[in-house]
């Protein structure tokens, strides 16, 4: 994924310089309009690699929730199961063996709340509509 998008990099870079300039055409979008998808694909892989490097440090089952932690947490007497994600890949449930799990991303409101947190702690989870409180029962 991560070669894909720096060849795309290349290929836009490339057509940029190929594309006509304003004395060549009527018109200098194409140049412009390559480049600005060049710089794109470069972002998309700088996110990318990013976000390898982060999955390659998982952290200690146990210790403090971090990206790759899968957390435990208890709200209103309900149980509920979160994976800290890099951003981009929140938003998502899934199932697994039977337990709902959500995938939050690290930078969103729940993400933040859980980072840090150990079993037995206090997550506070700061929304427009105000704060929840849920307590962390299993950090892994």
């Amino acid at each position: 994924m991560k070669d894909t998008a720096r060849e795309a990099e290349r290929e836009y870079k490339n057509a940029s310089v190929d594309s006509p300039g304003a004395m060549q055409s009527h018109s200098d979008t194409s140049k412009f309009q390559f480049g600005k998808l060049a710089e794109d694909a470069a972002a998309r892989a700088e996110k990318l690699e990013q976000a390898v490097a982060a999955l390659g440090k998982l952290p200690e089952p146990g210790g403090p929730a971090a990206l790759g932690s899968l957390i435990e947490a208890e709200e209103d007497g309900a149980r509920k199961y979160f994976l800290l994600v890099p951003d981009g890949a929140g938003g998502q449930e899934f199932e697994a063996e039977g337990v709902a799990v959500q995938a939050v991303a690290v930078s969103s409101p729940i993400g933040r709340a859980f980072v840090g947190r150990s079993s037995g702690e206090e997550a506070v989870i700061e929304l427009p509509s105000g704060e929840r409180r849920t307590k962390v029962v299993g950090v892994s």
